[in-house]
């Protein structure tokens, strides 16, 4: 299993940018999608937590099936391994 780390303003824009997000993927399996432990904060009052959970989970399903390895992962889109 590996855990990645990666920006949500490819699918949040100015919303989302500079706010991270982690997940562990397995294989082509994605789970434990979570904000970044120091991107959680006051931040996200007034923003629907549960709906950028699912909508970054979706994103980076998205790469991995693109790209088809998490090695090619770390190559591009700012996905970095924690």
């Amino acid at each position: 299993m590996m855990k990645v780390k990666f920006d949500g303003y490819p699918f949040g824009d100015e919303v989302l940018e500079e706010v991270h997000f982690q997940a562990d993927i397995q294989g082509n399996n994605v789970s434990n999608v979570v904000i970044d432990p120091s991107d959680d904060g006051e931040y996200w009052d007034g923003l629907n937590k549960s709906k950028w959970l699912k909508k970054a989970k979706k994103y980076i399903e998205s790469l991995l099936k693109e790209y088809g390895d998490v090695s090619k992962l770390l190559d591009e889109n700012y996905v970095i391994q924690v």
